[in-house]
């Protein structure tokens, strides 16, 4: 019981974390429309890259 609920907040923190890196993506992504910079759209694609490896390989 106590080895699920260790693995339960596990996963619940690593959901958080991913969360957060989806809207920091989020928030670059508006900010390369706003301003059209070409690198941002590759570091926002970075940033994009990283949340998703993050959920896929923990």
């Amino acid at each position: 019981m106590v080895q699920l609920t260790e693995y339960n907040s596990s996963k619940e923190s690593k959901l958080f974390e991913i969360e957060a890196d989806l809207a920091r993506c989020q928030a670059a992504c508006t900010r390369v429309t706003q301003v059209g910079l070409v690198d941002g759209r590759i570091h926002a694609a970075d940033l994009i890259l990283h949340a998703l490896r993050s959920l896929l390989f923990p």
